[in-house]
């Protein structure tokens, strides 16, 4: 089965056309439901379901995953950013996994490169423009790091 993913509430509700305009299936919280739930309630629905958790909230998840003696995997967005450049985020992610059949025990974190960050940390701290967001969007790499387990 190929690889199904589940965005958390932390992401934009845009994410999983993405996942299905390249064949993978993908739900976002907020459209099953689970709006507001309890991240235990998340991992209950992801490991049931063996669906990889998309999320920016790596603290909660990463420990308890590390726990278990196998999960589907986890893709942490280490960017609290605009919905644009998320979506530019989770191609990247979309494009790292093509071809994989699951991500089992694997944490994919997703961000920008140095050069990016740096352009992206002052834009952070106010509301950007269309033009400002479009110009970003033109000139930033993400940078996708793999691991077996979470950190803990």
């Amino acid at each position: 089965m190929p690889i199904q993913f589940l965005v958390d509430e932390c992401l934009h509700v845009s994410l999983p056309r993405l996942a299905h305009a390249r064949q993978y299936a993908a739900s976002h919280v907020v459209h099953v439901g689970l709006g507001g739930a309890d991240d235990a309630v998340l991992l209950a629905r992801m490991l049931r379901e063996d669906e990889v958790l998309c999320t920016n909230n790596a603290r909660d998840f990463a420990g308890v995953l590390g726990e278990q003696e196998l999960h589907p995997g986890l893709v942490v967005f280490e960017e609290n950013t605009f919905a644009a450049l998320q979506r530019r985020l989770f191609s990247a992610v979309l494009d790292h996994v093509e071809g994989r059949r699951d991500l089992i025990n694997r944490m994919l974190y997703v961000g920008l490169d140095a050069a990016s960050q740096e352009l992206h940390e002052p834009a952070h701290d106010r509301r950007l423009s269309e033009a400002e967001k479009q110009e970003l969007l033109r000139i930033v790499t993400p940078r996708i790091r793999e691991e077996e387990r979470p950190r803990l």
